[in-house]
């Protein structure tokens, strides 16, 4: 048993060992492990890490599990959504899945930098409208509308009105 006084010498030399082993990735290391790794990076904000998988080639898309983009948007790191974008991730991949993960999130920004990245505001008979009203992003609503022409259907109206009036 450790005494007192080894033990948090014991969990500093744990955490020395548990330094990413990402930044420790080349450009030879295997493509599934360096898009599975710059996934997490994307879950997980690490801007670090998503930079040396960048620099090494990490694979930007065809992901079965998902996409590193939709990842970033989803976990709302869109510095790094949009860095991958410049990068040449595909915006319309999955059906726009994208655009759908920034409509559920409310982000305004998101929806026209992935527009203007190639991503069809009106795939999927509009969904991004649906998704703005089920999630009572009002404000996006009103983008949508304004800037893109797309109209709210009845079943979006009440949707909204659902959103409003519920509890918080």
């Amino acid at each position: 048993m450790p005494r007192s006084g080894e033990f948090p010498h014991l969990i500093k030399h744990i955490k020395i060992q548990m330094i990413p082993k990402v930044l420790c990735m080349t450009a030879d290391t295997p493509s599934y492990m360096k898009a599975d790794a710059l996934m997490r990076a994307c879950i997980s904000g690490r801007a670090d890490e998503f930079e040396h998988l960048i620099k090494i080639g990490a694979p930007l898309s065809n992901n079965c599990e998902g996409t590193a983009l939709q990842l970033a948007i989803l976990n709302k790191h869109y510095d790094l959504a949009r860095t991958l974008l410049q990068c040449g991730a595909p915006a319309r991949e999955f059906g726009d899945l994208a655009l759908r993960c920034a409509a559920t999130r409310g982000s305004i920004d998101m929806v026209d930098t992935l527009v203007a990245h190639g991503a069809d505001i009106h795939s999927n008979n509009d969904i991004v409208m649906i998704l703005a009203c089920e999630h009572g992003h009002r404000d996006l609503v009103q983008h949508l509308t304004n800037k893109y022409g797309i109209e709210m259907r009845e079943c979006d109206k009440k949707m909204l009105k659902l959103m409003h009036d519920a509890p918080s």
